[in-house]
């Protein structure tokens, strides 16, 4: 089902999603209330229980209480304070018999009740009041989303941005990406990581949840129509839909599109956190390219320090040999120089191992003008 269609279901049946329960002593109360609300789209149930409506309560998940406020066994307000003992959020409305039995406003605002109602036969108030309820608890609901998301943001960076192989750090993102959306497949696509022109770099790919494979198998999943999407986001550098997923753009630092992340994405509630995270994404992932490159230049460069010092010791080894051929009686002589000198250096604790090589090469040497004179 594509995305825009899944938001049109969403706009149909979104207030069947907004749950209320009633507790009234009266149960023609309950039956009206439930007539009413339904008619207009709500998800409700009552009871005429005050103890069977708190458990219900504390084992499920509700989004406003209507509560008469005077019960015959039991006060409204006690009841409020049952429920907040493990339920701080709950939006309530008390229901009032009469305007001149409302609950006074020190009592509301004690135990965080939202406002009363009057039992009438005009319904216009009522009605009024529960869609006000459930404006605030989306908006209270889109608040915590943002909240917690930004949260698994920062608790994730950390993490991805540890120096560690590249497929850890690919699946760290993922892992976490999943976290926030609540969404079970992903992939993230990357190659050009440094945008610059005589380096070539592998393309690299890691998936989870459905697009957890193979590079060949994931290939054949990678339709031409996924491309062209993904093609678009790289090209725009701006996240593009498809279908029931989004694209991603994996930017860095100079502004250049590394590759892109994939999420399967069934509404779009985190989708702005997403591109908060696809921004720390691509940095992490763009460092830990950075530090390979730079380890590749490091190895590299001992590589070449080691043939430099093979070819130094060999040229030492020529020039001790040449001295030595100079004189059969003295052979020998300047490798028995640089061997005590070793020795006698190693007794001096402020000599280090380049000071001792030092000492050697010079035992060595000592002797060289020989190849300049005469027989």
């Amino acid at each position: 089902m594509r995305l825009s269609n899944i938001k049109k279901v969403e706009l149909v049946n979104i207030k069947e999603k907004f749950k209320i329960i009633g507790i009234d002593d009266e149960i023609g109360v309950i039956k009206t209330l439930k007539v009413i609300l339904e008619k207009y789209g709500y998800e409700f149930e009552g009871y005429t229980d005050h103890a069977k409506g708190i458990e219900q309560i504390k084992n499920n998940h509700y989004d406003l209480l209507i509560l008469d406020y005077l019960l015959d066994n039991i006060n409204g307000t006690q009841v409020v304070e049952l429920i907040r003992q493990f339920d701080k959020e709950l939006y309530i409305l008390f229901l009032t018999g009469h305007s001149e039995s409302a609950p006074p406003l020190e009592t509301l605002e004690k135990n965080d009740i939202q406002g009363y109602c009057t039992k009438s036969n005009d319904q216009s108030q009522l009605l009024l009041l529960v869609k006000s309820a459930y404006n605030v608890v989306g908006m209270m609901n889109e608040i915590r989303l943002t909240r917690n998301g930004l949260n698994c943001i920062l608790e994730s960076v950390p993490k991805i941005y540890q120096l560690q192989p590249i497929d850890v750090i690919l699946e760290e993102v993922l892992r976490n990406l999943l976290h926030i959306v609540k969404s079970t497949n992903a992939f993230i696509f990357a190659d050009n990581i440094f945008g610059q022109e005589g380096i070539s770099m592998e393309s690299f790919f890691k998936g989870i949840g459905k697009f957890d494979t193979d590079i060949n198998t994931f290939t054949k999943m990678f339709n031409p129509s996924l491309m062209v999407h993904a093609g678009s986001a790289r090209m725009q550098k701006q996240r593009v839909q498809y279908e029931d997923g989004v694209f991603f753009p994996l930017i860095n630092d100079k502004a250049e599109c590394m590759g892109v992340i994939y999420v399967e994405l069934y509404n779009d509630k985190n989708i702005n956190l997403l591109d908060i995270f696809a921004k720390q994404a691509a940095s992490s992932i763009n460092n830990a390219f950075l530090h390979s490159l730079l380890n590749i230049k490091n190895d590299e460069l001992n590589k070449t320090y080691e043939i430099i010092k093979s070819r130094y010791e060999e040229t030492i080894d020529t020039l001790r040999l040449t001295a030595d051929a100079k004189d059969d009686y003295t052979s020998g002589h300047s490798d028995r120089v640089a061997r005590y000198a070793v020795e006698i250096g190693k007794c001096f604790s402020v000599l280090n191992e380049k000071d001792l090589d030092l000492l050697r090469v010079a035992g060595i040497f000592h002797d060289i003008g020989k190849i300049g004179t005469a027989d």
